[in-house]
């Protein structure tokens, strides 16, 4: 069962964490305009990293080169991720506490 089970659950991961990429990669514009509002710093920088940081590491994955390395990058990536849009469901403009925001 384990000869099936690890290189499914690998190849699933690789396809969210690369269809995440290419989807933002594919339509740089409109990723921006999705997080520039958020406030935060450099928005076309921070989603070519992301994007960049998603394609390469399933890339990684897939042709076994540094696979623990890209598996290390990759969850951190989704702890930054959910860190962030936790932060951005509680973020208020113009306010320095964390509140429910309205939207």
């Amino acid at each position: 069962m384990r000869e099936i089970s690890h290189p499914a659950g690998r190849l699933l991961l690789i396809v969210l964490f690369a269809v995440s990429g290419l989807g933002k990669w594919s339509d740089l514009a409109a990723t921006v305009e999705t997080i520039a509002p958020k406030g935060f710093p450099a928005p076309f920088a921070l989603v070519m990293l992301t994007a960049v940081t998603e394609v390469l590491d399933a890339f990684a994955i897939i042709v076994a080169f540094l696979p623990r390395l890209a598996a290390v990058g990759l969850a951190a990536h989704a702890l930054v991720t959910a860190l962030v849009h936790t932060l951005w469901k509680y973020r208020t403009r113009g306010s320095r506490r964390c509140t429910p925001s309205s939207s």
